[in-house]
């Protein structure tokens, strides 16, 4: 079986894991000496994240936004 893309494990992660996740590569970029491909790799799946959050939290505001209005 292929090993899943970082795109596609992303997207089976809740918000919350996303956060996690983004929080721990961060932490591995800032903290530790991964080799090249692996701070690609990690770069990679960190913009993934990034954007999904960023999508999660908009998609948010904008619920927000219409439910204030029907109040």
């Amino acid at each position: 079986m292929p090993a899943k893309k970082t795109t596609d494990v992303s997207k089976e992660l809740s918000f919350e894991e996303s956060l996690a996740r983004l929080t721990r590569i961060a932490e591995i970029l800032e903290n530790e000496t991964p080799s090249l491909e692996e701070a690609l790799t990690l770069y990679e799946e960190g913009a993934a994240l990034l954007k999904k959050c960023a999508g999660t939290l908009k998609d948010a505001e904008a619920k927000i936004t219409l439910l204030s209005k029907e109040a």
